[in-house]
């Protein structure tokens, strides 16, 4: 035996080694979205703060986190992260960077506000009108006359009498 004054030599210096080798955690500040000022509030997020407010009261049952732990987002931070992405289109690394959180996290957060706006998609995108999508659709074709077949490139290009090239480089003669 190496050390009899201690119980297990070997797990005694796993130990050591396990903190000499630990980092402290590095936690980063978040704060409230809506504690900036509303003409900062608009530019990040396309949207004003009781648009944003709505937002929160209509989605908050879908998107409200089960856990309690300490560090999870709020049901505002997680939609102030999704309407960022929508809004600017940018990475989600400089998503998350803007809003002091890691990339996963706001893809999870922006796929959690994506999947829970779908839900409401019929709610709030409808046709004008009560008659449905295909009467919709024959009154827009009766307005603008539109064939609803498609029309042969050859016989448009007859009319400048010319040749026509289309987008695919095919040439058409009329």
């Amino acid at each position: 035996m190496a050390a009899p004054f201690l119980r297990d030599p070997i797990d005694q210096g796993a130990i050591l080694i396990r903190l000499a080798f630990r980092r402290e955690r590095e936690l980063r500040g978040r704060q409230d979205p809506l504690h900036h000022s509303d003409v900062f509030v608009f530019e990040c997020y396309r949207f004003g703060r009781q648009g944003i407010i709505y937002l929160i009261n209509l989605l908050e049952p879908y998107i409200a986190n089960t856990t309690r732990r300490s560090r999870a987002l709020t049901v505002t931070q997680t939609i102030c992260i999704g309407l960022r992405f929508f809004a600017s289109g940018a990475f989600l690394y400089s998503v998350g960077n803007a809003e002091n959180i890691d990339k996963a996290a706001a893809c999870r957060a922006v796929r959690r506000v994506y999947l829970t706006l779908k839900r409401f998609l019929y709610v709030f995108i409808t046709f004008p009108g009560h008659t449905r999508g295909n009467g919709i659709k024959e009154g827009f074709y009766a307005v603008a006359a539109q064939p609803e077949d498609d029309v042969d490139p050859v016989q448009l290009d007859q009319q400048n009498g010319r040749a026509a090239r289309d987008r695919i480089a095919y040439h058409y003669f009329g």
